[in-house]
């Protein structure tokens, strides 16, 4: 497994989609881009870690009991913290994090989290900011600093990729959802992401992943069974036939 390692300077989770620049545009992409996959989820318990999770729409989903948690006393079923999950082991049947790791003081531990508490086959649905973007380069603007997201801790795709994939999930999707900065007047352009969909797909601003945990069930071999084999004796010496 990986090591954990918890940031220096605490982090606090972003409650609402209002505390990010362009937020409501960026929640407005983030579910469109989840929409295809909703009626693909089947289940009896969906839980939506973090408030930005919590505030998505989900309502074409199959699985009829959804349960919201945040760190932070807000609009959701259960305040606790992310990190120890007062669910059961195996008893989710699909997870969102939306931005929820970027915005968490020991991602790793989330993410165990998040494992621990998912069914063998449940689906892992994570968001993350990618520092290897436009939007990692405007963190270094003076206006940036001490801002959502910026502040946060910015996670590339690899990386969470290579966490899953230490944790036994296979990744079956990911889709960048956006090439610009959100640091202007405009979150992004239409033809700046169609381009750099094209020519630079890994630099994506924001990237959605979504893995399925899977579990090898061990089967015992079993031991060879030892056929004895008849073996014919030679006849004793001076033994004699009997004629018919």
């Amino acid at each position: 497994m990986f090591n954990g390692s918890k940031v220096s300077s605490p982090i606090k989770q972003v409650s609402s989609w209002h505390a990010l620049p362009h937020g409501l545009w960026l929640k407005e992409i983030v579910e469109a881009h989840l929409a295809p996959w909703w009626p693909r989820m089947f289940g009896y318990h969906l839980v939506r870690l973090g408030g930005l999770s919590a505030q998505l729409d989900h309502k074409t989903c199959p699985i009829k009991h959804c349960i919201s948690i945040g760190s932070e006393h807000g609009d959701y079923g259960v305040t606790a913290e992310l990190e120890a999950l007062p669910l059961a082991e195996h008893s989710v049947d699909a997870c969102l994090m939306a931005f929820t790791l970027n915005f968490s003081n020991d991602p790793h531990q989330l993410m165990r989290e998040a494992h621990r508490v998912l069914i063998a086959n449940g689906h892992l649905i994570t968001l993350t900011f990618n520092p290897y973007s436009l939007l990692g380069i405007a963190r270094f603007l003076p206006g940036s600093r001490g801002r959502e997201p910026w502040s946060s801790q910015l996670l590339s795709p690899h990386r969470l990729k290579d966490w899953m994939r230490l944790l036994g999930h296979e990744v079956i999707w990911e889709e960048p959802l956006f090439y610009g900065s959100l640091s202007g007047i405009r979150p992004s352009w239409p033809w700046w992401d169609k381009m750099a969909g094209r020519l630079i797909p890994p630099f994506a601003g924001a990237q959605l992943i979504i893995s399925r945990k899977r579990e090898v069930p061990v089967t015992p071999i079993r031991p060879m069974r030892a056929y004895s084999r008849r073996i014919k004796t030679p006849a004793l010496a001076g033994q004699v036939r009997q004629s018919r």
